[in-house]
């Protein structure tokens, strides 16, 4: 049942999990400095530009040469930014032009004969975080009287490439007037494209390559229709000091809603799918496809959404709204309901401390493996140390997340070692892994008594970091293990203590993009929760008009309800959501669970996602250990009777 619970923070995440967004970025500058042991014979005032030359933490390319603006400050200079991805980076080449594209200073590479006269030569590591500027300062000496191999380079030959830059602005019309918006710029020449990117709200400045007698220009934004204009190389240059002012106008074909349905485990497309939007449904066929015309190029389109296959989780939501103001791809992984009969891939794993040493006999160690299909499994063993350590996973692939948390023989958590892009597609795969860096942080919670927990949001699923019991403090000091700058949710759940049999829970989350050092969980407010607990609490279906019913909770906006096959083993039909507490459930699903008998626990949360009620279908689960909800609720060691529920109701 833990997945009930986590039914609201994985809604929450779930963007991240299947849309797979763009990834973060953050920002480096360069400063020159020049070595002190050697006389300038170039006057650093000549710089005009970089010539930069960067690898990701794997040794792969990111820039080569790549050619970057200078600026004066002071007595020295600074760079443009220059956007990277959030991680770990080294800087491998590093040259500075004066303005006739002469190279007048370098970086010499480290055990290069002029190596020495630096404190550090190249490369050098840096990183870069979401949102922030990094600066990295490079040593450089002149490089008059001097050969490319004196630095450590090959040869300091390249082509300086002619550029101009014009301006654009981008407008829609709205029913105040015109209106800066965002939208696609592409600029080509016959078949050679020579830019391609985002523009913003602004008057863009765009840099393009010189030389060329004709320029095409393309803007493009989702529902309004597409501006295409030739232009020569005078007309374009000559928006240097004007934009180039584009207005779109709204397209009247009407958007589409399309996607492909994925098993979550093999990443594979499902076939014999009913995908149903409003009052429509297709079949998907062996690609998985699905496609609805959604019937307007703008406003929003309202309608129930809902997906079901022979043997996977199916989902309904009773109301959706669509952005009918343009195309919607919506890539869609579908769990199965039984994980057995996948094909699987053996890891042999091994677990090092942040020493390198391996951890010892008997520590526990509990290890969630994601791939970027969306599928994820969990394991839990106690670790031998020297081996072996091996397991079977159905999910695998060339780019997965490999996740451990470690715990002594006390069960005291001691750290988790993260591990991306991990290929487990070959039949056996020995991995090792080495505690990653933690961050400190002071963490405090509503009441004594109440729980915190930290669920991040990775590109292949959420991951959780972190449960804290406020046993005898409200304040717990801890370390947060976050190598990636992933973002994510924080959470407090706790129990009304005005109800002396503690059968209700509170339950609230908010949105984080960076950990510091200090954090507040969000707070609890327990004004917004029920007058009745769990007791009388009943669900109700009738056959004949397929409504699902059960009592209103009060302050409730929203409704989860889960169908369960059987609650004891967790083994979930699917879900539904829903903002009534009387459901209408669509033909295919009336279909899908005619003549089953299946346990129903419904949730409750109000518009501050605070988690009102959980039903309870006669069977004790736990959520997290040493807090029980259901059959009885554990509190400073003493368990309290609710008089829970015991149903099961035929479909």
């Amino acid at each position: 049942m833990k997945k009930f619970i986590f039914c609201v923070i994985l809604a929450l995440l779930i963007a991240p999990c299947c849309m797979h967004p763009p990834k973060d970025l953050g920002l480096v500058r360069f400063q020159v400095k020049t070595g002190e042991q050697m006389r300038a014979l170039y006057a650093i005032e000549d710089a005009h530009s970089l010539l930069v030359s960067i690898e990701d933490s794997e040794g792969g390319v990111v820039h080569n040469r790549k050619n970057i603006q200078l600026y004066k400050m002071g007595e020295g200079f600074i760079s443009e930014p220059l956007a990277l991805e959030v991680g770990e980076y080294r800087l491998t080449e590093f040259l500075v032009l004066d303005d006739q594209g002469n190279i007048i200073f370098a970086s010499p590479i480290e055990g290069s004969e002029k190596a020495y006269l630096v404190d550090d030569p190249l490369p050098i590591e840096f990183s870069v975080s979401k949102d922030e500027v990094t600066t990295v300062t490079p040593e450089v000496l002149d490089t008059e009287e001097a050969v490319p191999e004196d630095f450590g380079y090959g040869g300091f030959s390249f082509e300086v490439v002619e550029t101009f830059v014009f301006l654009v602005s981008v407008f829609v019309e709205t029913q105040t007037g015109m209106e800066l918006t965002e939208a696609e710029l592409t600029v080509t020449s016959g078949v050679e494209e020579l830019y391609s990117g985002s523009l913003g709200t602004e008057t863009n400045a765009i840099e393009v390559r010189d030389g060329y007698g004709m320029y095409d220009v393309l803007v493009e934004k989702e529902g309004y229709e597409s501006y295409e204009q030739s232009f020569t190389d005078v007309e374009l240059k000559g928006y240097f000091d004007s934009p180039l002012i584009v207005v779109l106008r709204e397209s009247e074909e009407p958007s589409t809603l399309t996607g492909v349905v994925r098993d979550s485990v093999t990443g594979e497309p499902v076939d014999n799918t009913t995908v149903s939007f409003g009052g429509s449904s297709v079949t998907t066929g062996s690609d998985g496809a699905f496609s609805f015309d959604l019937g307007a190029s703008s406003g929003t389109v309202s309608g129930s959404w809902g997906i079901s296959a022979s043997g996977y989780e199916f989902l309904f939501l009773e109301q959706v709204a669509v952005d009918a103001s343009q195309n919607v791809d919506l890539p869609v992984y579908m769990s199965p309901i039984d994980g057995s009969g996948y094909p699987t891939r053996q890891i042999d794993l091994t677990v090092n401390d942040s020493g390198g040493i391996e951890i010892p006999d008997g520590w526990e160690i509990s290890v969630q493996i994601l791939n970027s299909n969306g599928g994820s499994e969990d394991y839990g063993i106690h670790y031998t140390n020297g081996g072996p350590n091996t397991f079977n996973t159905p999910t695998f692939g060339s780019d997965c997340l490999v996740v451990v948390k470690v715990k002594d023989l006390t069960g005291a958590p001691q750290f988790i070692a993260w591990a991306r892009q991990v290929d487990l597609s070959t039949a056996t795969t020995s991995l090792t892994l080495t505690a990653t860096a933690g961050t400190a942080i002071d963490i405090t919670a509503d009441a004594i008594g109440n729980m915190g927990m930290l669920t991040l949001g990775t590109p292949y699923g959420p991951v959780d970091v972190g449960e804290w019991m406020f046993e005898s403090d409200t304040l717990i000091s801890d370390t947060i293990y976050n190598p990636y700058g992933y973002d994510g949710l924080w959470a407090q759940m706790g129990l009304d203590t005005s109800d002396p049999s503690y059968d209700k829970v509170f339950f609230s989350t908010s949105a984080i993009s960076s950990i510091g050092t200090q954090v507040t969980l969000p707070a609890l407010d327990e004004t917004l929760g029920p007058n009745a607990g769990y007791v009388g609490f009943s669900v109700s279906y009738s056959a004949s008009t397929g409504v699902l019913s059960f009592p209103a909770v009060s302050g409730a906006q929203f409704y989860c309800v889960q169908i369960m096959e059987d609650v004891a083993s967790d083994t979930r039909l699917g879900q539904i959501f829903s903002m009534s507490e009387s459901i209408t459930l669509p033909q295919w699903l009336r279909t899908d669970l005619a003549g089953v008998t299946a346990d129903v626990v419904v949730g409750a949360t109000d518009s501050n996602r605070t988690l009102l009620l959980i039903s309870d279908i006669g069977s004790v689960w736990e959520f997290p250990p040493d807090i029980k909800l259901g059959a009885s609720v554990r509190k400073g060691g003493e368990d309290f009777s609710d008089g829970h529920v015991e149903m099961d109701v035929p479909f």
